[in-house]
């Protein structure tokens, strides 16, 4: 009798065993699709934001380096000269900001972002620069200057999330020089114009006082190329907001006069004050200083 029960109880044993298989399966699915909706939710809910200042003043103090800063001038003739083949160098840098709110939507920012970088090496082999010759084997001081000065005006897109995007145009003044110096002999190049740009930004809000920040200045044409992205998080007390972040800037020119491209990261920190408040409204659900 044993030996006749033996294979309908491997049977059932075999039955339960595959229910409890499926049953393990739909949980284990069901858990996924719990993470993942709760995953997703926390990037999507608004958050309850603060509300938006008029007025908004930041200083981005950092530290620089260059992966790219190469130079001819003139383009044809000129020696092509590669700063970043005679080492790396850390140049501090200091950015200030000033926004004004027009309204919920509408803001005009100001950007003052003076940069000079000095470098001491000495050349291989004779450079030709800017109408000067330099001789091989003596050394040589290069100065890079490239300030900018910016006024950006941008849009603010409704959101229930969040999520807040901002687009926008910048106008951009260019304040470059290019020199070169044996302590004799000297030459710059120095070009000061208008660049015009597009203007995009991303925030993210996960709680009130925290947020991840996406900015972008930036556009390309066939003379030329300039952007300027930084991400960062951010982290709110009252009025003051205390920032870290990356920021890249690359970008150049190249045509029958020069040629000339740069590529300069940065590790920064910030400091922004909040000052005043558009109208007496109570917090909301969907504004934010940003």
């Amino acid at each position: 009798m044993r030996e006749l029960h033996e294979p309908v109880q491997r049977e059932e044993l075999e039955e339960w065993r595959q229910k409890l298989f499926r049953g393990v399966k739909v949980w284990y699915s069901v858990s996924t699709m719990r993470v993942l909706f709760l995953f997703l939710l926390c990037f999507s809910l608004p958050v309850l934001a603060r509300q938006r200042p008029r007025f908004e003043i930041e200083l981005q103090p950092g530290v620089a380096w260059q992966s790219r800063n190469e130079f001819s001038i003139p383009t044809v003739g000129g020696t092509r000269v590669r700063l970043t083949d005679f080492g790396p160098r850390g140049t501090f840098t200091l950015r200030g900001y000033g926004v004004w709110n027009i309204n919920d939507r509408h803001s005009l920012r100001l950007l003052i972002a003076p940069f000079t970088s000095r470098l001491s090496f000495t050349p291989a082999a004779p450079i030709s620069f800017n109408g000067q010759n330099f001789a091989a084997s003596t050394p040589l001081e290069a100065t890079y200057k490239f300030n900018s000065y910016r006024l950006t005006y941008f849009y603010r897109f409704p959101s229930e999330s969040a999520w807040r995007f901002r687009l926008g145009f910048t106008a951009k003044i260019r304040d470059a020089l290019i020199g070169l110096s044996d302590g004799t002999t000297s030459s710059e190049n120095v070009n000061v114009g208008f660049v015009p740009l597009l203007h995009f930004g991303a925030v993210w809000f996960p709680s009130p006082d925290w947020h991840l920040e996406l900015d972008l200045d930036g556009l390309a044409a066939p003379q030329g190329r300039a952007f300027d992205v930084a991400l960062s998080v951010g982290y709110t007390v009252n009025d003051f907001t205390f920032q870290a972040g990356y920021r890249t800037v690359e970008g150049g020119a190249e045509n029958d006069r020069v040629f000339t491209f740069a590529w300069l990261h940065s590790a920064f920190v910030g400091i922004k004050w909040s000052l005043g408040a558009l109208g007496s409204h109570s917090l909301n659900l969907n504004e934010s200083s940003l």
